[in-house]
């Protein structure tokens, strides 16, 4: 999960940087595209990196959807990409292809490892808010076994979600307070 999830940071970074280069080339994409991870933002880039940069062309791939204007949209597309730019954007397109291509195995093999919990899995799934992922991500810490913990407080505990008790009687604790030894001078 932990290596999927970095592999999911990469791609996301790399997809900035593809914006940072178009930027770069006076391309201003992320002004008028509000995801550009999307289809048309995808395909907009995607011919722009293969040479395919008239801006007239590149405006069929905007489906309706798009909000901006139509003259606003041709103004952010216009730019001047250098030789090198066109390079740099193949360089990470490729590389956000190659890290996909592992999330996607990751996926699988997460897949075939967690169908053994399918019913924790399932039951964990019903709590508000916990997803797939998330559910995933709480057996691969945790584990299924909850015999380790002798009551829920002690997991809580573990799993960094219990709270402090830094007040007392209406006064903050310091952390040195807290484990007895004082900090204040006598009086």
């Amino acid at each position: 999960m932990c290596y999927k999830k970095k592999k999911i940071q990469f791609v996301s970074s790399e997809t900035n940087r593809i914006i940072k280069v178009l930027e770069d080339c006076n391309i201003k994409l992320s002004s008028v595209i509000s995801d550009v991870k999307g289809g048309s933002a995808s395909k907009i880039i995607n011919d722009i990196i293969d040479g395919k940069d008239n801006v007239a062309h590149l405006l069929t791939h905007v489906h309706g959807r798009v909000q901006a204007p139509r003259e606003e949209m041709a103004k952010a597309l216009t730019g001047r990409i250098t030789p090198h730019h066109r390079f740099m954007l193949k360089m990470i397109r490729e590389s956000i292809v190659e890290n996909e291509k592992l999330i996607a195995k990751l996926d699988s093999q997460i897949d075939f490892t967690a169908a053994q919990y399918q019913v924790e899995l399932d039951l964990l799934q019903t709590i508000d808010g916990v997803g797939k992922d998330t559910a995933l991500a709480i057996v691969s810490e945790i584990g299924v076994d909850m015999e380790r913990f002798p009551n829920q407080h002690h997991l809580a505990s573990w799993s960094g979600v219990s709270p402090g008790s830094n007040e007392s009687a209406g006064k903050k604790k310091t952390p040195e307070s807290s484990t007895g030894t004082s900090t204040s001078s006598p009086h």
